[in-house]
């Protein structure tokens, strides 16, 4: 439940004023990688607007090179997209730091919302960056931006929400290709296309998404094709 709150928190970078406010942890793939792709999330209202509250670890701080006009933060690297509504109105948000203009950004998707540009409707962004990687976002929307003449929704009111956090760090482009023989013992090569210079993780799982064995954890690797060898042991 999204808890109503006597004072808003503010909207700095400290996430303060969220003390006793619950966050819900994430992370990817933590049996493999750690916290290196981590964070949590916590939101809250009242009366005149919604908050949200972010923080991200990464190795890296946010990059995202698209623009606020574009209205497609989500194309860009690491934002948060959040998607709100019921069986009456839904809308789709997406926040990330502009870090070419080296600003936040806060728009609706498409034609969701009349103005899709919430800083110009009063909406309140900060996103503060850790130079050793990561950083913490606060959102404050006002329910007239959202919902017009509908205000606040009514306490108690059920809507659906989710809240998809994105990383730069983590890209679609990697692949892998391995042939597999079973009926011999002997390493295998699984030969690995890096899209960029970084830190490599892989591993192997069954069909649950449980890891099995770590093949690689962390290391770097150049752009480009690599070999891991596999003893074909998945202990």
């Amino acid at each position: 439940a999204v808890r109503k709150v006597a004072t808003p928190p503010a909207v700095d970078g400290t996430l303060t004023g969220w003390q006793g406010i619950p966050f819900v942890d994430f992370s990817i793939l933590p049996g493999y990688v750690g916290g290196r792709f981590a964070g949590g999330l916590a939101a809250a209202y009242d009366s005149a607007s919604l908050y949200i509250a972010m923080r991200i670890d990464s190795p890296l701080p946010p990059r995202n090179p698209m623009p606020e006009h574009s209205q497609a933060g989500f194309h860009g690297g690491d934002c948060l997209q959040v998607r709100l509504g019921n069986d009456a109105w839904k809308v789709n948000l997406c926040a990330w730091l502009d870090s070419t203009a080296g600003k936040p950004a806060l728009t609706a998707d498409g034609s969701d919302l009349p103005n899709g540009f919430l800083q110009k409707q009063g909406a309140r962004i900060a996103i503060k960056t850790d130079p050793r990687g990561g950083y913490v976002m606060e959102i404050a929307v006002p329910w007239q931006a959202l919902r017009g003449a509908a205000g606040a929704p009514a306490d108690g009111e059920r809507w659906r929400g989710t809240f998809q956090p994105w990383w730069a760090g983590i890209d679609p482009r990697f692949a892998l290709e391995g042939t597999l023989r079973f009926e011999k013992q002997g390493t295998v090569a699984l030969n690995v296309t890096i899209p960029a210079d970084g830190e490599v993780s892989l591993g192997l799982y069954d069909l649950q998404g449980g890891l099995l064995r770590t093949l690689l954890r962390q290391e770097f690797r150049p752009t480009g094709n690599t070999m891991v060898p596999w003893d074909g042991l998945d202990q």
